[in-house]
């Protein structure tokens, strides 16, 4: 019989935009932060065509790759690869933010509650709630300006908003969210060439 992994709730929502952005997440405390960032931003629609790190508001802890670009941003650094979400959550972390392509600067908060739960059904987690059906790559402005009510017609069927707000199915969602993780890290391990 499988042993059942712990999962720790956690909200995730676009800064700028957390009322139309947003997902309710179980997380398995086993995942690195690395694979933490990979779940919390594929939720949310990122391709992972662009660099992205982790910083622990509280304890002004930024946890990124070995990317010597990132080494140069940050003096208070931790290999994001080293650290599981359970032992950083018992070492105080509670709030991070996510930073997604340092060009466009999407920015997700992820607070994660003291709500656990035990499964042995699902693997590195599952989405709750979901609103928003995510980012659109190199269109921050856009995606912005459409949650203000300030985007003309013809942007918004060009950028693929028009059913933007529709209720999302989370049977699929979750079903794709399971299979996303592995196939990610090898994306992006071929990218900065690992293998």
């Amino acid at each position: 019989m499988e042993q059942k992994k712990t999962y720790r709730k956690a909200a995730l929502f676009l800064l700028g935009g957390k009322e139309k952005l947003n997902r309710a997440l179980l997380i398995n405390e086993g995942l690195s932060l690395y694979e933490v960032a990979i779940l919390s931003l594929y939720s949310v629609g990122a391709k992972f065509t662009h660099v992205f790190d982790i910083e622990d508001i509280d304890n002004h802890v930024h946890y990124v790759s070995r990317d010597e670009f990132l080494e140069e941003l940050y003096e208070n650094m931790v290999d994001y690869e080293s650290v599981s979400l359970g032992d950083t959550y018992k070492k105080g972390l509670r709030n991070i933010v996510l930073t997604y392509d340092h060009g466009e600067n999407y920015q997700f908060k992820l607070e994660l509650e003291e709500e656990i739960r035990e499964s042995d059904t699902f693997s590195s987690g599952i989405c709750l709630e979901a609103n928003g059906k995510g980012i659109i790559e190199d269109h921050k402005e856009e995606l912005l300006a459409y949650f203000d009510k300030e985007l003309k017609e013809e942007t918004i069927k060009s950028l693929g908003l028009t059913e933007y707000m529709a209720p999302i199915d989370l049977d699929k969602f979750n079903e794709d969210l399971t299979k996303a993780l592995p196939k990610i890290k090898r994306k992006l391990s071929r990218w900065i060439g690992e293998e």
